[in-house]
């Protein structure tokens, strides 16, 4: 039978936590490895019972929800599953076990969605989500699945397990396993009889371990034990404790167990954000590389020729107000160094512009159009129309702009012959206040000052989030500053190297399901950007959202920030930073929280 990949790839992971630590561990979960989960993983916290409860809350009710929900920052109060016949910390932990699994048996079936796989880790385990869901791709979920790391050398104290039945190694509980749907069908059918057995076959039940009863469990109905496969790796459900993993050892690990201390699975987190950024980077930059090295070699002459024709023509145009230093420092910054000094520098050269028209309608193309044309023809900027893509469902909100963007980034990709990419919705004018010969140089100034290692540039946004101080400019001249979210598909800037990474990452957002698709959030709300490849905005902003309707939202659309090119004086709402893509430690200050940490 063939595998449908949408079901194998749908992930549930439940989370054994305790209401004694929830507000430590869970919260750091949240702001780790559980931040921003791609929209095939579905998460679960299972706590029992209030120990001696004294309190006037009842176990389950949505008030005892809501109160964990605040305990650990979380919004989605769906995450959280009470069992109110649980005792909570009764170790071992044999029934809660079984009731953890019977609940996410009973979420699957529930569940209008296809789960493929479904994990259980306790609290204090670090799950590595990319690794982890390039792992189970890579394996067939419609068969018998038990896959962790296995506890093959059996202590004296898990002897009398033997006896009631252990016949292959199981898995450990603490780094936390995984079972494909037919596994976890089958056995929470039997988990009941089956624990009920083997706790009449020893005597001592602290001799009962709850990870030791699975294994025993689905060794019975299915007949495989901890990972029955030739490519075992324990260390790919690492024992942190063990000895200290090393870097190849955090990039491929499912899952690393166990962290009491919650400052380590935060370092954990920031260790394993880095080195998949590193990762990605240099197989891309390999990848790029051979495309592009033959072009930039042929781009280069015919670059430096048409610097040369206009380099004294543009300096006396776009920066009249600069000092021969600072022209000197134009010419470094751009690689002109190795040309003579009457060579020419012409921002506009170097970029291509995309703008796609937002029309309802055929016929309401053109009107835009020529609206966009008036607003930008004393500005020289080379651009080509792109037709939207628009779709009207509810359910498909932003998906229309997710599409035509993706559209225009294929277009960017064909052209290659440029080193920026600047991509505009047909609303987009240059700021009133600024003149052509203002424009150019405050576009000039911008791009300078933009770094190279930054491969994502906002011309004009809004809801920003920034990580530095504004760096604005003498006399309002270009400046740029880093931020964490900001918002603005109407004008983003793209250094050609990010285009095939953008492209990508943007059709994985286009092809997620049951989503609200947004082509300026998704990077932020995966956090995308980092001290390698920062994000930027410039400041003051170079373009402006013209008032008018908004085929996405369908509505006449007027807001704050419009005409108003000095963004860090626009405040946050509480609405807007009561939002998902707002919900990090990056956003605190904007959003008036203390950080967390």
């Amino acid at each position: 039978m063939e595998e449908d990949a949408s079901f194998s790839n749908t992930i549930l992971i439940g989370v054994t936590a305790s209401r004694k630590t929830f507000s430590n561990r869970v919260r750091t979960i949240e702001k780790t490895w559980a931040n921003n989960i791609p929209s095939n993983i579905v998460i679960r916290y299972f706590v029992g019972d209030i120990p001696n409860n004294q309190t006037h809350v009842r176990v389950g009710s949505s008030e005892d929800i809501r109160q964990l929900a605040n305990q650990a920052g979380i919004t989605d109060l769906t995450r959280i599953v009470v069992m109110n016949d649980i005792q909570d910390d009764k170790y071992p932990l044999v029934t809660k076990s079984s009731k953890v699994l019977k609940h996410l048996e009973q979420i699957v079936q529930e569940s209008e969605r296809h789960f493929g796989w479904i994990m259980d880790v306790d609290d204090d385990t670090f799950v590595h989500i990319d690794s982890m869901v390039k792992f189970l791709a890579a394996r067939n979920s419609q068969q018998y699945q038990y896959i962790g790391r296995r506890a093959d050398e059996f202590e004296q104290s898990k002897k009398s397990m033997l006896h009631a039945g252990l016949k292959k190694p199981y898995c450990n509980g603490g780094p936390g396993f995984v079972l494909s749907r037919p596994t976890l069908k089958v056995l929470t059918k039997a988990i009941d009889s089956c624990q009920q057995t083997v706790q009449a076959t020893v005597v001592d039940q602290t001799r009962v371990y709850d990870d030791a009863l699975i294994g025993i469990c689905i060794y019975r109905e299915t007949g495989i034990g901890c990972w029955d496969a030739s490519d075992y790796n324990k260390d790919q459900f690492y024992q942190i404790f063990s000895k200290e993993p090393n870097d190849d050892e955090v990039l491929h690990a499912v899952t690393s167990h166990a962290f009491k201390d919650t400052k380590q699975m935060i370092s954990m987190n920031q260790r394993y954000l880095s080195l998949l950024s590193n990762q990605t980077e240099k197989l891309e930059n390999s990848d790029m590389n051979e495309n592009y090295n033959k072009q930039d070699q042929k781009d280069t002459e015919n670059k430096q020729k048409r610097q040369h024709d206009h380099y004294m023509s543009s300096i006396q145009k776009n920066t009249t107000q600069l000092s021969k230093s600072e022209i000197e420092n134009y010419k470094n910054s751009y690689s002109l160094s190795n040309i003579e000094s009457n060579e020419t520098f012409s921002i506009y050269n170097r970029v291509q512009a995309y703008v796609t028209t937002l029309a309802r309608t055929l016929d309401k193309h053109k009107d835009r159009l020529e609206t966009f044309r008036e607003n930008w023809k004393e500005i020289p900027l080379q651009y080509e129309v792109n037709d939207a893509i628009l779709l009207t469902k509810d359910s498909e909100e932003g998906l229309g702009c997710s599409k035509s963007l993706l559209n225009a980034i294929e277009k960017a990709m064909n052209d290659g012959t440029k080193e920026f990419y600047l991509f505009m919705e047909d609303d987009a004018a240059p700021f009133a206040s600024n003149s052509s010969n203002k424009f150019s140089q405050q576009l000039t100034e911008t791009m300078y000052k933009w770094p190279h290692n930054s491969p994502y540039l906002l011309l004009g946004a809004y809801n920003i989030c920034h990580l530095e101080d504004p760096n604005k400019r003498r006399n309002n001249l270009g400046g740029v500053t880093r931020i964490q979210v900001g918002m603005g598909s109407y004008a983003i800037m793209m250094r050609r190297s990010f285009l095939k990474k953008f492209h990508r990452k943007l059709s994985r957002h286009i092809n997620q399901k049951d989503i609200v698709y947004a082509p300026d959030a998704f990077l932020f709300r995966d956090n995308y950007f980092d001290d390698s490849r920062p994000a930027f905005i410039a400041t003051p902003l170079l373009v402006d959202h013209s008032p008018g309707y908004s085929s996405t939202m369908g509505i006449m659309r007027k807001d704050s920030y419009m005409g108003k090119p000095r963004w860090w004086e626009i405040k946050l709402d509480k609405r807007t930073c009561s939002r998902g893509t707002y919900q990090i430690p990056g956003c605190d200050v904007a959003c008036n929280r203390s950080s967390l940490y």
